[in-house]
């Protein structure tokens, strides 16, 4: 019994691991979202949010949509840049979003892959 309950937990966490490693994979070379943060990419690995937390790579971070509704802002994720995860909004916690130039020129925010929550976000013009 106890073995079988090992062996079940041990395929679980690694089919988790296995979902996050495909969530934070660079987009595909023929993508666009490759064309368009490829040439970022040594600017992509050096960001940091507000706490300290890295936000990673081209991986994790991809263009989207995004507004501001209050005094916070919201981004749109969707399959096309995030392939496991479903159309939706998702908030934006102030300590993620990053005070600095951008210069891609578009909206980026970088989703962490094992919680599917904001890890950094910087807005198109930056703030």
């Amino acid at each position: 019994m106890r073995r079988g309950f090992v062996t079940i937990m041990a395929l679980l966490a690694g089919q988790a691991l296995a979902v996050a490693a495909a969530t934070a994979a660079p987009p595909p070379e023929d993508s666009d979202d490759f064309r368009e943060l490829a040439p970022y990419h040594d600017w992509f690995v050096t960001r940091q949010n507000s706490l300290g937390g890295r936000c990673c790579d081209e991986g994790d971070g991809r263009p989207v949509e995004a507004i501001v509704e209050g005094d916070h802002w919201r981004a749109h994720i969707t399959p096309n840049h995030w392939p496991l995860e479903v159309d939706h909004w998702v908030t934006v916690p102030a300590n993620r979003v990053l005070r600095e130039a951008n210069p891609t020129g578009v909206s980026i925010l970088w989703l962490n892959p094992y919680t599917h929550r904001p890890q950094c976000f910087l807005p198109a013009a930056g703030t």
